[in-house]
């Protein structure tokens, strides 16, 4: 027979080299040819657990830096505090948004969740991107050696600030929205 002759693999005629059949047939084939279709059906559901848990983490923390940390530190501390603070604390979170998105978007993958979720993951991962690389490090920059409580009123780096902390709460509150929408649909029941 030929290499190249029509075969059958996970129940479907493909033909030679295993580059034509697609990466869920040899997954499939692989773990039914093992331990069954249970094994198959445990790691889509355990994908399915990690993928929720990550993004109910993700939006979480957000939330609770955004509408308990941020409004006790103005509260508690004055503003210069407050404003370091909020910067050591938005950078480390930062990272941690990056590792859970990528882990959300890799267990939705894995749990092959609805291709529109899919997406909407991948535009809040460019945005937890663009937030950590770029807006994060250029409002710190900026706001380095600035006195909040009495301000110089003729020091550019003030009006520098406010887009960039305006453009980072507007992405803020798509991620927000978007995550609590995913994790609206993930909730329902026999939905992927």
């Amino acid at each position: 027979m030929s290499p190249w002759s029509n075969v059958t693999f996970a129940g479907r005629e493909s033909c030679w080299p295993p580059g034509a059949w697609s990466s869920a047939d040899v997954v499939s084939q692989f773990l039914t040819g093992h331990e069954g279709l249970a094994s198959l059906t445990v790691m889509l559901q355990l994908a399915g657990i990690v993928r929720t848990l990550a993004l109910a983490l993700w939006i979480g923390g957000m939330a609770v830096l955004d509408f308990v940390d941020a409004p006790a530190r103005f509260a508690l501390l004055d503003r210069n505090q407050a404003v370091r603070l909020g910067q050591m604390m938005f950078e480390r979170f930062n990272r941690i948004e990056l590792a859970l998105a990528l882990v959300t978007l890799a267990a939705a993958l894995l749990a092959q969740s609805a291709r529109w979720t899919i997406w909407l993951l991948v535009v809040m991962l460019a945005v937890v991107v663009a937030q950590a690389t770029y807006l994060t490090p250029a409002i710190t920059r900026l706001a380095h050696g600035l006195d909040f409580v009495h301000r110089a009123p003729h020091d550019p780096r003030y009006a520098a600030i406010r887009p960039l902390h305006t453009a980072y709460a507007v992405l803020e509150i798509v991620l927000f929205a978007a995550g609590i929408i995913v994790l609206a649909v993930w909730a329902r029941p026999g939905r992927r």
